[in-house]
């Protein structure tokens, strides 16, 4: 495991309490189906209010396919916050110079999961030396890198299975 870490998180009841979670690397014979499950749900739930139905269909569908899933985070650095067993959350760089992937689960969402898999993966590009970071943001996700310094976000538009789907690239100087 890489880091350990304690978030504050506010469930259902409004009550806050305490998760503990670790961050390690992607196993591709035991992680795939269960990233699967939470790139859907991260997109049809958390970005429901940002994109119209036909997007998230269309962004979401790479998630049905583990043999997609397992190619695409065997290369580059992807890591696994997990609580409980559970995964929660998963961040890619690929190449290493841009952040491919950053999706929490919905049940984990805004308690510091993603942001700690985002330090996580930019501690990493400083250690290899990396001099600047892209990303290209959802709406969903903008304001995370935002708050860790990347810069940018004028929006352009990429096609996926015929539909247009906006998001923003940015940079950040490492």
């Amino acid at each position: 495991m890489l880091t350990r870490a304690t978030r504050e998180l506010t469930g259902k009841t409004m009550q806050p309490h305490r998760i503990h979670f670790a961050i390690r690397r992607f196993r591709p014979e035991f992680d795939c189906s269960a990233i699967g499950a939470l790139y859907r749900a991260s997109i049809s739930q958390l970005a429901r209010n940002d994109y119209p139905p036909d997007a998230l269909e269309a962004w979401s569908r790479w998630g049905k396919d583990i043999h997609a899933i397992a190619l695409t985070l065997s290369r580059g650095q992807t890591l696994i916050a997990q609580h409980s067993g559970r995964i929660a959350g998963f961040g890619q760089r690929c190449p290493r110079s841009h952040i491919n992937m950053l999706y929490t689960h919905p049940d984990f969402a805004r308690c510091g999961i993603g942001r700690a898999l985002l330090e996580e993966l930019l501690s990493s590009a400083r250690r290899e030396q990396v001099t600047h970071l892209t990303v290209d943001a959802s709406r969903v996700s903008r304001a995370l890198f935002e708050k860790a310094g990347f810069v940018g976000g004028e929006p352009e538009w990429v096609e996926r299975e015929k539909v247009r789907i906006e998001r923003f690239p940015m940079e950040l100087e490492l």
